[in-house]
């Protein structure tokens, strides 16, 4: 596979934002305390983890799933979206993926696509994906309360502990395509 820094800079439709909105209202009416068991950000990164789930499964010929271990389907893998949410408005080679070690213990995907928006949910870029077991072979856990030796400005301490990999280091957003063959994506809301 093709490793790239070139980096797929989306800007989101209406639709999709009103999609994002509106899963994001239901998942936090449902849960109990409003938020994912476990959420770094205790539900405030969720609408942005919406927005690149629906953006990933339209890119990845996928169906918008949203399970509890992963989030799209493709006809041959099971594909969670990895999303952080972000101040600034560009993306460095150098930046970290992330996957909580509570996640990595899932056993229900296959593959982690990886992308990051920025705070006001206008930007959206995909950032590339690798196989679980090849990304978990590769990258470096961090644990909670240790600082981000990336960080230029010393601020960022890990919340939870997570599986850190370097964005340069994934397969590019563009090979996802040579691994999917029809698109399937669609929303259903029930109507």
């Amino acid at each position: 596979m093709t490793h790239s820094t070139q980096f797929i800079e989306i800007i989101p439709t209406k639709e999709q934002w009103e999609v994002a909105k509106k899963l994001t209202d239901e998942k936090q009416g449902q849960l109990k305390e409003g938020h994912f068991k476990g959420s770094i950000e205790k539900g405030a990164g969720t609408p942005a983890g919406y927005l690149a789930q629906i953006i990933s499964s339209i890119y990845c010929k996928g169906l918008n799933v949203d399970t509890y271990e992963y989030d799209i389907q493709t006809q041959e893998y099971r594909v969670d979206s990895k999303a952080k949410r972000q101040t600034v408005d560009y993306v460095l080679a150098s930046f970290e993926a992330s996957v909580t070690a509570d996640a990595a213990k899932q056993t229900g995907c296959d593959i982690y696509f990886f992308s990051r928006v920025n705070e006001n949910l206008n930007k959206v870029w995909l950032l590339g994906w690798l196989p679980k077991k090849t990304y978990l072979a590769s990258a470096t856990l961090r644990r909670a309360g240790e600082k981000d030796p990336n960080d230029p400005t010393g601020i960022f301490v890990f919340k939870r502990d997570c599986w850190n990999l370097a964005y340069e280091k994934l397969n590019s957003p563009e090979s996802f395509g040579e691994l999917v063959k029809k698109s399937l994506w669609r929303y259903d809301d029930g109507e």
